[in-house]
């Protein structure tokens, strides 16, 4: 009877289109793969590969076979997995790549519990607003901040971390020198701190902020224009003026009143926040500690 290496001989032959390719792949002699998809011919009585001097493709039987077969090998790889990294230690390192704001914000902190708990884990963690090519680069995990619709990559694994929504904020101290905003419309004359790629150079910018049936966006200015909200963060604690911040990124100031939010009751702009892994069948205890970790962080800063 034919076993489930056989099964991975037959899945490397499909896959590198030659026996000697199927072998390397595998780890194994050329003999030893020609051997496993014989068993299953014989045991079934088809022929699954067509063989000649140029190439090795599977028949039309080969490749439905193929394909059926891959379902049960990954299932049982699946729970085999399982059942030994459930007493395995939680070890190794895992690559993960991160915006600026949620990367400085997760090396505050959060990390250092995390691997005090793991000893054996190592996160090597790059710290980056540019889009990087996951498999590409060799990220293990990678997060990204949607706007308004759902992220779709079809060729990466996705897991929706938290959602959340934009903050209207300013400093004790610029509110005790300042009028307040008393509606939307008083954005626009008030000194804001602004997120460089919310607006294009020449034009005016706008906030996604609404109240009742008003407008959606509401023209605004002022003295900050910069590409970083660590930067946006830290001009509004000193009392330079309002910001438009992520939920995650004022959660704490607002806690320990370093910031106020301002017009609670407006709409603002949401956002989501995932994790983007490769298509792999199954993810590390390692991977999969690191992204649980990560949601649990999030959703705290976000509640």
């Amino acid at each position: 009877m034919w076993s489930l290496d056989d099964l991975r001989a037959v899945d490397a032959v499909v896959r590198e289109g030659s026996f000697a390719a199927a072998s390397r792949r595998l780890g194994v002699t050329r003999s030893a793969v020609s051997k496993a998809v014989r068993r299953i011919e014989e045991e079934l009585e088809v022929q699954l590969f067509v063989r000649n001097t140029h190439e090795v493709r599977p028949t039309d039987i080969g490749r439905e076979f193929h394909a059926r077969a891959m379902a049960a090998l990954n299932a049982a790889e699946d729970a085999t997995a399982m059942v030994r990294d459930r007493h395995a230690k939680i070890a190794g390192v895992v690559r993960v790549s991160m915006p600026t704001s949620l990367g400085f914000l997760f090396l505050d902190g959060e990390l250092a519990r995390l691997l005090a708990k793991h000893p054996g884990l190592a996160v090597d963690v790059s710290i980056t607003d540019r889009m990087v090519d996951l498999v590409g680069e060799g990220f293990d995990v990678v997060l990204r901040i949607a706007a308004t619709k759902p992220l779709v990559d079809s060729d990466l694994i996705s897991r929706k971390l938290v959602s959340g929504r934009l903050r209207l904020c300013a400093s004790p101290g610029w509110l005790a020198a300042n009028p307040a905003p008393l509606a939307v419309a008083d954005l626009s004359q008030a000194p804001c701190l602004l997120f460089s790629q919310d607006f294009e150079p020449g034009r005016v910018a706008a906030w996604p902020v609404a109240e009742g049936s008003a407008t959606s966006r509401v023209p605004v200015s002022g003295p900050l224009r910069t590409n970083s909200a660590m930067a946006l963060r830290a001009a509004a604690e000193a009392g330079a003026g309002i910001a438009l911040l992520a939920g995650f990124l004022v959660s704490q100031p607002l806690a320990d009143g370093r910031l106020v939010e301002l017009l609670p009751g407006a709409r603002t702009a949401s956002y989501s926040i995932y994790a983007l892994r490769p298509p792999s069948a199954y993810p590390s205890r390692a991977v999969m500690t690191l992204i649980d970790t990560l949601q649990a962080w999030l959703v705290g800063l976000e509640s």
